[in-house]
């Protein structure tokens, strides 16, 4: 089967609240999950995890124009879903092409909220992410 979108990058910023970081992240097991189901019929780039990074944005920002993503998809809890936001409007600054995702508690919850808060997310996903994200790059 071809796929509409070749190549993704998942994220997500750093799960500490407001600026602190968080001292225990947990892995990014979500993401993982997806990336173990899309590698086989798409180019998943690294998952960037922001509780790694010394910065953030200039990290996404890095892989965003070396890499030129078709997709874009980010993991959010509520805790930092403004992060997620900021983020969201900066990959669409670089390439306003690029299909941004949300999954995860707070995209299950209050993924409608979100689209009408944050036009730069194009698709949330309600509940668990492996076989929507599959049929996102599938088209």
């Amino acid at each position: 089967m071809t796929v509409r979108y070749n190549k993704i990058l998942l994220t997500r910023p750093s799960t500490g609240y407001g600026i602190r970081v968080d001292p225990f992240p947990q892995p990014a097991l979500g993401l993982a999950n997806i990336a173990a189901v899309l590698e086989k019929k798409i180019r998943v780039l690294t998952i960037l995890d922001g509780n790694f990074c010394n910065d953030y944005l200039a990290e996404l920002d890095k892989i965003v124009r070396a890499e030129c993503p078709d997709v874009v998809g980010f993991s959010v809890y509520t805790s930092f879903a403004g992060k997620v936001m900021e983020a969201a409007h900066f990959v669409k600054s670089i390439n306003s092409q690029i299909l941004v995702v949300i999954g995860g508690p707070h995209a299950t919850v209050l993924g409608e909220k979100t689209l009408e808060k944050c036009p730069d997310v194009d698709i949330a996903i309600c509940g668990e992410g492996e076989v929507p994200m599959l049929e996102i790059v599938e088209g």
